[in-house]
């Protein structure tokens, strides 16, 4: 039995909102086209951001006041430059000090001195003069006596005076006498406080008394001596002669004259001698 035809005819396919369905001619249409690729691109898209989300553990989502704070706080450092390195100066090293040789000891033998005279005990420094004519040379207590030409005179203290030359030399001295005192006693004083401390193997003769016409010389005397003079220069031998002036008031003046042996100084100490008594 044959089924029976229906005459009502296929419904038409359906197909997007405002397409309207088309004759099928067995080929695909480009809009269809065209949303088929779209659709295979977001998919694989979608695939390639899953495959990386679970990689990296899963995205964790900040929240956006979190990320203010961390930007707020985040310190900018800046790279310190590479400090340069010191630099440091050598410390030179120290000179060797070498010791200083000692200089050769140059022994100066002294000429014979002009003058010999006893130390200066004051510490007043000695002034010297040298005259070429004769002129007077002040002593002390108002005494003077003349400087022979050629002689040098120089003070020793304020009592006390020292003249010379190459020959010979004299020594005059001021001192005070207690009352009564004689020529003679004041040349044995001198002899052991003076000639006695400077030279050995002394020979004094005895004191003689000088009878003086001289008002204001209450008293006076002379001696010969010989010996051998000692100082920091050598020793030699000397010869001489003392006089010895005591002054009404007490003022005494000593004249001692040295010359070595065979020379003659008499004149010029004589002349030195009465020169004194004519201030005394």
């Amino acid at each position: 039995m044959t089924a029976p035809i229906d005459p009502t005819p296929p419904p038409p396919p359906v197909g997007p909102p405002g397409v309207s369905a088309a004759p099928s001619s067995g080929r695909m249409s480009p809009p269809a086209l065209i949303a088929i690729v779209v659709g295979g691109v977001l998919l694989l898209g979608g695939l390639v951001f899953a495959i990386g989300w679970a990689a990296n553990g899963g995205a964790k989502e900040v929240p956006l006041a979190e990320q203010q704070v961390v930007e707020e706080t985040a310190e900018v450092l800046t790279p310190i430059p590479d400090a340069p390195a010191p630099m440091v100066e050598p410390i030179p090293d120290e000179p060797t000090l070498e010791p200083i040789p000692d200089e050769p000891i140059v022994e100066v033998i002294p000429e014979e001195p002009v003058l010999e005279v006893p130390n200066d005990q004051s510490g007043e420094q000695a002034t010297s003069e040298s005259t070429t004519t004769e002129s007077m040379f002040p002593i002390g207590s108002g005494i003077s006596a003349v400087v022979p030409e050629g002689w040098a005179a120089e003070t020793l203290d304020e009592a006390t005076v020292a003249m010379g030359t190459d020959d010979g030399g004299a020594v005059l001295g001021i001192y005070t006498a207690p009352a009564g005192t004689t020529g003679a006693e004041l040349i044995s004083f001198y002899q052991q406080e003076t000639l006695s401390q400077q030279m050995t193997d002394l020979d004094v003769t005895q004191p003689e008394p000088l009878a003086l016409d001289v008002a204001s010389i209450t008293s006076a005397a002379t001696a010969l001596y010989s010996g051998t003079y000692v100082s920091q220069q050598g020793s030699f031998p000397l010869e001489g002669m003392v006089w010895a002036f005591i002054r009404a008031d007490g003022t005494a003046l000593v004249i001692d004259g040295y010359w070595a042996p065979g020379v003659d100084i008499l004149t010029p100490l004589t002349d030195i001698t009465v020169s004194a008594l004519t201030t005394m």
